[in-house]
């Protein structure tokens, strides 16, 4: 049989009823080494509660101690032994031991096969056998806030903890991170009830991740952008200067549609086909398309025309032979019509104007050839006289390349620049510029077949014809002529 072996205790205060003392100690080691059989009290450990250890009186205050050196019963001593022994001096008395006068021991050395937490400073049993000591969970976060509109979570923190750094979240079964906002951010997508969860992170050593707290509501995604069909059977009327087009029946009116010409002003369909004018129009230039709408849908892709608009080749031009004339300048060919410049006599620069104007709004052309052996002046059609070259409404000249056979039209409309490509041909052909109104529009135009076929130098290059008479210039300069300048449409100026 073994014995309970400590040295006796020595008390050093008077006896106190109410306390264990060390005279109290002294006398359980007594009759525990006279009478006990401790063999017999393994199987009562066993199966005793470790609860019938938690509220008892507290140990120390000077009453008595104990040298946990000196304590040190086998591996199987249990809570039930020290009950029994106790219950041979002292009655059960309700208290509770602080934490802070526990000895600082292996729980689960001393207490053989118990499992227990500490909550708020008091121990739980959690059952017999072995394993790992579960932790307590905190409280989980409340009233989840759920904000379809601006696709956040929001929710109330646990008091006690207070950080956000201390949350995480999970969308959709996704990465659990922590939080850095409240709301939680989500994005704009679709969440069925519970797919969006927040909850308190575990603590290592002090507590486990708290419960979920979801989304009571779902998320829904906003609907992508729809893209409409584009309109079809595009339908070029070169000889009514129509385009037409079959819609989309989705789109069943005409102010559904917008159309383009060139790279200018994109407009409302009013009429289908639509008009293009009397213009040169090359290919995928002309093109119309389903209108956006906002929240909706987008454009639908551009309709173009498959086939070139051609403008009218006027053939019964009229020299322009009619000019204020300076020392400067003279006139010379066949039909007295190229503007040739003694830039030496003005200084090097100068300027002049036809006696010919085009009335408000008329459907005119002013034509000329390139120089090919050198660049060209400008030829330019303005609402006024005073406007110098850069300023003009609608200009241009010829820029010789680097041969007699290649080159290009330079074009300026409201102090803009906007080039002609460079281009090569063949020996015998003169590169031809037109300027042609069509009442409402006016464009510059080239030809590099003799004038059979034209299209828009640049298509972004189309200035409003304004309600006032336009007037015919030329600036001259150290640059070669302007030849073969024909005309229609055009009216004698009245000085």
């Amino acid at each position: 049989m073994s014995q309970v072996q400590f040295t006796d205790k020595i008390q050093n205060v008077e006896y106190l009823a109410d306390k264990i003392n060390a005279q109290d100690l002294n006398e359980l080691k007594a009759a525990t080494n006279s009478k006990a059989d401790l063999s017999i009290l393994k199987p009562v450990a066993l199966t005793g509660s470790f609860n019938d250890l938690i509220d008892k009186p507290a140990i120390g205050g000077g009453n008595a101690s104990i040298n946990d050196g000196v304590v040190s019963p086998d591996s199987t001593y249990s809570s039930t032994k020290v009950e029994n022994s106790l219950a041979l001096k002292a009655s059960r008395i309700s208290g509770k031991i602080p934490l802070s006068e526990l000895p600082d021991v292996n729980l689960i050395q001393y207490f053989d096969s118990a499992q227990f937490s500490v909550v708020d400073g008091k121990i739980t049993f959690v059952g017999s056998g072995t394993g790992t000591p579960s932790l307590p969970a905190a409280a989980a976060p409340t009233n989840g806030v759920v904000n379809d509109s601006a696709n956040t979570f929001g929710f109330t923190l646990n008091p006690s903890y207070p950080n956000l750094s201390d949350y995480e979240y999970q969308i959709n079964s996704g990465t659990i991170t922590t939080v850095s906002a409240n709301p939680i951010s989500i994005g704009d997508i679709a969440s069925n009830v519970g797919g969006v969860r927040c909850r308190v992170k575990a603590v290592s050593g002090v507590s486990s991740a708290s419960a979920w707290l979801t989304n009571a509501t779902a998320y829904t995604a906003t609907p992508g952008l729809t893209t409409p069909a584009a309109p079809t059977a595009g339908i070029v009327n070169d000889t009514a200067n129509t385009f037409s087009f079959t819609l989309n029946p989705s789109y069943p009116n005409l102010s559904q549609y917008e159309y383009q010409i060139g790279s200018g002003t994109i407009n409302t369909v009013t009429s289908n086909g639509i008009a293009v004018g009397d213009i040169s129009a090359a290919v995928g230039t002309v093109k119309v398309r389903v209108k956006a709408v906002s929240g909706v849908s987008n454009v639908s892709a551009w309709l173009t025309n498959l086939t070139a608009f051609i403008g009218t080749v006027q053939d019964n031009l009229t020299p322009l032979t009619s000019w204020y004339l300076d020392p400067s300048l003279s006139l010379t060919g066949t039909d007295g019509n190229n503007l040739v410049f003694n830039a030496a006599i003005q200084g090097g620069y100068g300027q002049t104007w036809a006696r010919m104007d085009a009335e408000p709004n008329a459907i005119f052309t002013v034509q000329m050839d390139s120089p090919l052996t050198a660049n060209g002046g400008a030829l330019s059609v303005d609402p006024t006289e005073n406007d110098g070259n850069n300023d003009v409404l609608l200009g241009a000249a010829w820029s010789r390349g680097s041969s007699n056979t290649n080159g290009r039209w330079s074009l300026r409309i409201n102090g803009v620049s906007f080039n002609g490509t460079n281009k090569s041909f063949a020996a015998g052909i003169i590169p031809k510029g037109r300027f042609r109104s069509d009442g409402a529009r006016l464009y510059f135009e080239e030809s590099f077949d003799n004038g059979a076929t034209w299209i828009d130098v640049n298509p972004t290059a189309i200035a409003a014809v304004p309600s006032t008479p336009l007037h015919v210039k030329t600036f001259y300069g150290d640059s070669g002529a302007i030849n073969n300048i024909r005309y229609t449409g055009l009216v004698a100026r009245i000085d």
